[in-house]
C-alpha cells in the first residue's frame, strides 16, 4: 500500500488533486471539504493515501489524516459503497460527525448526502452502529500544515514519543512564516500548557 504522498501540488479540481513525486504526477481523489484545506499550487502537500484494487483501474484517495483514511476504509467496508461514496459521505461530514449520527441513528442526515437515498442510509446506519466509536471524540485534527517548518516539528515531535494525534493538535494555527526551530517551540509550548 501507498501510505501516503508527499509532493508538490499541481492541479486542484472538485473532485481530486494532482501530486508531483519525483517526476512522476500522482492523481488522487479527495473530499471537497480537504481539498479546500490544501494550500496553493506550487505548495508542498502530504496525503495519507488507500490505493483502490479494481479489475480496469487503480485509484487513489487522499485524505488530511490518517483517521479519515480510517473511516473511509470503514465505509468501504460496508455493503454497496464504493470509493466515489465514501468520499462523498467524508466530503458531508467529519469522521466524528459521521460517529455522532450512527449513534444517533440519525437517518435523516445521512439521507442529506448526495448519492445516499433511505435504503443506503439505512446500509449505513445498520452496518456502521459500533463501528465508528474511535471517531467520536476526534475533532478531526486533519491537515496540520504542509510547510517544510510544520513537516519538521510533526517529526521531531513523533520522534520524541508524541503521538500523531497530539502532535497535530500541538502544531493546530501554528505560524507558518517562521523557520522549524520556532515552528517546534510553538509546538512545545502548547504541549506544556496543556
Amino acid at each position: 500500500m501507498i501510505d501516503f504522498l508527499e509532493g508538490t501540488l499541481v492541479d486542484k479540481h472538485a473532485t481530486g488533486i494532482v501530486v508531483a513525486l519525483n517526476g512522476m504526477g500522482f492523481a488522487v481523489s479527495m473530499a471537497a471539504g480537504d481539498i479546500a484545506q490544501l494550500p496553493s499550487l506550487g505548495q508542498s502537500v502530504k496525503v495519507y493515501t488507500y490505493l483502490h484494487v479494481r479489475a480496469d483501474a487503480l485509484t487513489l484517495s487522499g485524505f488530511l489524516s490518517r483517521a479519515q483514511r480510517a473511516c473511509f476504509e470503514r465505509l468501504l467496508a460496508v455493503s454497496g459503497i464504493g470509493a466515489k461514496v465514501a468520499l462523498t459521505v467524508l466530503s458531508a461530514y467529519s469522521p466524528a460527525e459521521l460517529s455522532d449520527i450512527v449513534a444517533q441513528e440519525n437517518l435523516a442526515a445521512l439521507q442529506k448526502i448526495p448519492g445516499i437515498g433511505k435504503k443506503s442510509a439505512s446500509r449505513l446506519m445498520l452496518e456502521l452502529k459500533g463501528s465508528l466509536s474511535s471517531f467520536a471524540d476526534d475533532e478531526s485534527v486533519g491537515d496540520i500544515g504542509t510547510s517544510s517548518g510544520i513537516t519538521y516539528a510533526q517529526s521531531a515531535l513523533m520522534s520524541m514519543g508524541f503521538t500523531e494525534r497530539e502532535a497535530a493538535l500541538a502544531l493546530k494555527d501554528a505560524p507558518r512564516d517562521v523557520d522549524e526551530a520556532h515552528v517546534l517551540q510553538y509546538a512545545l509550548k502548547r504541549l506544556g500548557s496543556s
